[in-house]
């Protein structure tokens, strides 16, 4: 059997660039700004679920208004308001089909501890 060692930065960089091109699961990166959240980073999974998640687009515009909006964007509230991961249900309407999800959220923080983007992922 092999040692294990822990990876170096290129490395880690290669795996994680593996994991987000070819995992089955939706990955986005969204940054936070005031009261909405702008995707910016939407991996091959994703776009495949959702042709609406797009680099530049925010959250609220493919939520929409209201409180289906609300309900869908509750848990990026929470996730930047507690800096603390979170796993809430998400039911929107894709393409005309409800679906429903577990969706993770991850806050990334910036050196001052202020959640600056959120990252996500759905099963």
């Amino acid at each position: 059997m092999g040692v294990l060692r822990a990876l170096g930065p290129a490395d880690e960089l290669a795996f994680y660039r593996q994991l987000w091109r070819h995992s089955s699961d939706p990955f986005w990166l969204c940054e936070v700004v005031g009261d909405d959240f702008i995707v910016i980073a939407v991996n091959p999974a994703e776009e495949r679920l959702d042709s609406r998640f797009q680099s530049g687009v925010s959250l609220r515009s493919v939520f929409g208004l209201g409180e289906d909006g609300d309900a869908l964007l509750s848990g990026y509230f929470t996730c930047r308001d507690t800096g603390e991961p979170l796993t809430f249900d998400q039911r929107p309407v894709i393409n005309g089909k409800p679906m429903a999800f577990q969706t993770l959220l991850v806050p990334v923080k910036d050196e001052q501890g202020v959640v600056t983007h959120i990252w996500g992922s759905a099963a």
